[in-house]
């Protein structure tokens, strides 16, 4: 049993909740778990094993929303060093798997990039399997150890395929602005910006910049 405390999210305050967690089941890879009328999720990796690097351990997930597919894909890597989206992934890492295994899975409207834009992900084979137009990059403004992300390639890459949408985008303004999500010059990386996006009954995705004050 687990108790949710009453937090304040988007304005409202929602009453204490308490919440019952059966154990389940370990993931695995193809796992899909009904969300409710026309909606699932899938998981397309479900890595356990013990690496030097825990970001080859990261869960990439498929979200099918009525005739949406929204694909997160959180640290997930194409190979163990920043290369240019053109070097193709190592087959022994995520990208290289999925494109090798299951890429008609991979097809997604919406893309969140890997790895906060860093060129360890994103390979071209990838991107073209996914083929999104909408591309989600959460970064900066701060350093992520030795780098600023994302990395110019993988913008530069992302460009003719379609629109990105980056939470960084506005950082020099909105680090200082009220009207923002999370704290003013926290100094830590992630962006200040807020990406919002609404998955209408029908018709495209709906994505913009949400800001709301602190």
């Amino acid at each position: 049993m687990a108790t949710l405390p009453q937090k304040a999210c988007y304005g409202a305050a929602p009453s204490r909740l308490d919440v019952s967690v059966p154990h389940g089941s370990a993931l695995t890879r193809g796992l899909t778990v009904p969300l409710g009328a026309g909606a699932s999720m899938t998981f397309l990796t479900a890595d356990a094993g013990l690496h030097a690097d825990p970001n080859e351990n990261s869960v990439v997930v498929r979200l099918d929303l009525g005739g949406q597919r929204l694909l997160f894909t959180g640290d997930a890597e194409a190979s163990p060093d920043r290369e240019p989206p053109s070097v193709p992934p190592r087959p022994d890492f995520a990208e290289g798997v999925l494109v090798a295994c299951c890429a008609a899975d991979l097809r997604a409207d919406l893309l969140v990039i890997a790895h906060h834009g860093s060129m360890s992900s994103s390979r071209v084979p990838f991107l073209d399997a996914v083929g999104a137009k909408t591309f989600v990059v959460s970064s900066g403004p701060q350093r992520y150890g030795r780098v600023t992300l994302p990395d110019e390639a993988v913008l530069n890459e992302l460009e003719p395929r379609g629109t990105i949408w980056r939470t960084d985008f506005d950082d020099p303004h909105c680090r200082t602005d009220t009207a923002k999500i999370g704290p003013d010059h926290d100094d830590r990386a992630g962006g200040c910006d807020n990406v919002l996006v609404r998955v209408p009954a029908s018709g495209p995705l709906l994505v913009n910049y949400e800001r709301i004050n602190d």
